[in-house]
């Protein structure tokens, strides 16, 4: 099954803007040999025209290769790295398409059982 990691980012720091652009070119270049290397399916950046998030990447894999992307010493030296650049970094994970009919039978269950049905 399909999932993906979503890593977002805000504003580039003042002053820092030449890093942050070095880092988002890095970053680029090694999850493009990720995906050579097999250990994720693919990622696409996205940059924002509106809205106070800037950009993101979306990550997509096996449960079990994007459970071990954050592993990544590479992974989380340029995670770091754009912490010092940007505003606003962080982290989601996200279902697919795939996962979303059993999340959805599972969120029903537990509301039944709960009582909670609407």
């Amino acid at each position: 099954m399909i999932t993906a990691l979503v890593m977002r980012w805000g504003a580039r720091i003042p002053g820092r803007e030449a890093k942050a652009e070095e880092v988002f070119g890095t970053a680029v270049s090694y999850f493009g040999e990720l995906v050579g290397e097999k250990k994720i399916l693919s990622f696409e950046p996205f940059i924002f025209k509106t809205g106070e998030t800037t950009g993101f990447f979306v990550f997509k894999g096996t449960q079990e290769q994007i459970d071990a992307l954050p592993t990544y010493e590479k992974f989380r030296d340029l995670f770091s790295k754009a912490a010092y650049v940007v505003e606003g970094l962080r982290i989601d994970y996200a279902y697919s398409a795939e996962e979303i009919p059993e999340m959805m039978t599972r969120a029903a269950k537990v509301r039944a059982e709960l009582g909670l049905m609407l």
